[in-house]
């Protein structure tokens, strides 16, 4: 994110939204995780890094499905929203995310884009993928040249730290991206994620994630979760959460460098409290 913003309010309100998924979970039983960043958060600050601009969490495909599901009769509509590439064809996401309704928090490459754009907390999907590291990788990019295509076709502006080569190749592919419907790349992309959910194998990744060469866990990895505080509520972690957040980020407990403490990918358009 830029720095032109109210970095206190929006993790004000992201703690908000992180309570209403909680309710929903502790409701209706289902498993979830803080993620990434949040959970590095949560082991060295007991609450979010005081510089981060989001909060990630993390369920299986089972239990993201019941969360889907829960949000349909459960979620306070008055004050929230779930969303995901199944309720807003057009948002570009592969998982989901709750976003506060009467708040703006646009990304530079998506702000024009007509789906819902509040202050959001993300909500990643961990799905079984093959035992066979090869075909892991021809899934991994399969999937990724589908997503891209996908991303196209929603009409998301070119990413600003990109080559230009791939300036040109995202300008030649762009007109045949709009041969195909939104459903035929979201189909794609669902058949590709479930795979191998039907007949779980021994590892599961996690398709949206930011790390893709070091996201591949062991199907054990989510299996035992414990709580931790996060700032005044108690949140679930894996219960190897050492071992999950050193495969990630190595040493995560040595702080970045000050002019490295920044809110991570995240280009911010616009943010305002409307309420």
């Amino acid at each position: 994110m830029s720095n032109n913003y109210d970095l206190k309010r929006i993790q004000e309100i992201e703690l908000e939204i992180l309570d209403e998924v909680i309710r929903i979970c502790d409701k209706n039983n289902i498993k979830y995780n803080l993620e990434g960043g949040s959970m590095i958060g949560a082991i060295r600050h007991n609450g979010m890094i005081p510089w981060d601009d989001d909060i990630d969490l993390a369920m299986m495909r089972k239990e993201y499905t019941k969360f889907v599901e829960a949000c349909k009769t459960d979620l306070d509509s008055s004050r929230f929203v779930f969303q995901d590439c199944h309720t807003d064809k057009q948002c570009g996401f592969i998982f989901g995310k709750i976003r506060r309704k009467g708040t703006i928090l646009s990304e530079n490459y998506s702000y024009h884009l007509p789906f819902e754009q509040g202050v959001w907390v993300d909500i990643f999907v961990y799905d079984y993928v093959s035992n066979d590291e090869n075909v892991r990788a021809k899934d991994r990019k399969r999937m990724k040249f589908i997503q891209n295509l996908y991303i196209i076709r929603c009409g998301y502006k070119f990413p600003e730290d990109k080559s230009k080569v791939f300036k040109l190749a995202y300008h030649l592919i762009k007109p045949f991206t709009y041969l195909f419907s939104y459903d035929f790349y979201i189909k794609k992309m669902d058949r590709e994620m479930n795979k191998y959910n039907e007949n779980p194998t021994n590892y599961v990744f996690n398709y949206a994630g930011a790390y893709p060469d070091r996201g591949l866990f062991s199907k054990d990895m989510f299996k035992e979760l414990v709580s931790h505080e996060f700032d005044g509520r108690e949140c679930n972690v894996v219960k190897e959460y050492d071992a999950y957040l050193k495969q990630i980020y190595g040493d995560y407990m040595k702080l970045p460098p000050v002019e490295k403490r920044n809110g991570g990918a995240h280009h911010v358009h616009e943010f305002k409290d409307l309420r």
